[in-house]
C-alpha cells in the first residue's frame, strides 16, 4: 500500500512586481516551478485566482496570481521540504517580490527573498529556470503523439 499524500505545499506566485508593473519572465518562472514541484513532490495542481490583500496603508490590493498546490507522502516531505523554502525565496527575489506567500500544512509563511547582490546571481537563477522549462517543454514534445499521414 502507498504511502497516504498527507503533506502539502501552496506556492502563491504574483504575476506583478510590487510596483504593480507586469513580469515579463513570468510565463516561464511559473512553467519552471510547476515543472519542478511535479519533479520534487510527484505532481502539482496549477491555477489562476485573483488575490486581495490589506496594505499597511489600509487599502486594499487585488493580484492576479496562480497557486500552485502539492501533496506528498513524509517521505519526498523530508526528502524536499527544505528546497521547498529554498525555492520560494528565490522566486521571492527572480519575482521582485518583498515576500512570497507559501502554505504548508495549512499555515502560511511569507518567505523573504534571497539575497541577489549582483546581476551574475540573477543570471544564474534565470539560466537554471530556463533549463527546467526546456527540459519539461523536450519531454512534452517527445511524449506528444504525431499525426499520422
Amino acid at each position: 500500500m502507498k504511502q497516504p499524500l498527507n503533506r502539502h505545499a501552496t506556492i502563491y506566485l504574483t504575476s506583478r512586481e510590487k510596483d504593480g508593473k507586469s513580469i515579463d519572465s513570468f510565463q516561464d518562472v511559473l512553467e519552471a516551478t510547476t515543472n519542478l514541484l511535479c519533479e520534487l513532490f510527484g505532481g502539482v495542481t496549477c491555477y489562476p485566482a485573483l488575490g486581495l490583500f490589506q496594505r499597511e496603508t489600509g487599502s486594499p490590493q487585488r493580484e492576479e496570481i496562480h497557486i500552485l498546490e502539492s501533496y506528498c507522502d513524509n517521505t519526498a516531505w523530508a526528502r524536499e521540504s527544505h528546497f521547498l523554502w529554498t525555492m520560494a525565496g528565490v522566486l521571492s527575489a527572480l519575482l521582485r517580490q518583498e515576500t512570497m506567500a507559501c502554505s504548508l500544512d495549512g499555515q502560511m509563511a511569507f518567505v523573504e527573498p534571497v539575497h541577489m547582490s549582483d546581476e551574475a546571481s540573477r543570471g544564474i537563477i534565470k539560466a537554471a529556470l530556463k533549463r527546467w522549462v526546456a527540459e519539461a517543454r523536450s519531454v512534452d514534445a517527445s511524449t506528444t503523439p504525431t499525426p499520422s499521414a
